[in-house]
């Protein structure tokens, strides 16, 4: 595979809650609350879930397919909003786009995800033909409640 940096330069969106400042305050958060600051629990467990049962899991990269007709500079504008720190080609056809934390890579993908059915109603000509569609969706879903 090949691999090409992002130029344009890099940037991490979010609070990187394993930095000395947010570490810092945390524990004041614990002691003005009378508690006693500890390791987070829950990021323990799923590191040693993610290692357990997800091994080979990138979850600061997003695979993409269907990229045939695609150059790197169209993968980085497309994800520019995410400032993506490479791109890794597998092949003409695949690729995966490479952050430096795993929250951004889930606020691309959340952000940039389109649900089948809102693409089939945003073509959609006229208002009737929306409503129609609504109201057969509507009836499906009682359908299958009775």
């Amino acid at each position: 595979s090949k691999r090409y940096e992002n130029k344009t330069g890099n940037f991490v969106t979010g609070i990187d809650l394993t930095s000395r400042e947010a570490i810092e305050k945390r524990d004041e958060r614990a002691k003005r609350f009378g508690l006693t600051p500890s390791e987070n629990r829950t990021e323990v467990d799923r590191k040693f879930l993610l290692k357990r049962y997800f091994k080979g899991i990138r979850l600061e990269a997003i695979h993409m397919r269907g990229t045939d007709n695609m150059n790197t500079q169209d993968i980085f504008q497309y994800f520019s909003e995410f400032g993506p720190g490479r791109i890794e080609w597998i092949d003409d056809s695949s690729c995966n786009v490479v952050w430096f934390d795993p929250m951004t890579a889930a606020r691309a993908l959340s952000t940039l995800s389109k649900d089948y059915d809102s693409d089939k109603d945003a073509d959609m000509d006229t208002t009737e033909e929306k409503e129609n569609h609504r109201l057969k969706k509507d009836k499906r879903r009682d359908q299958t409640r009775d």
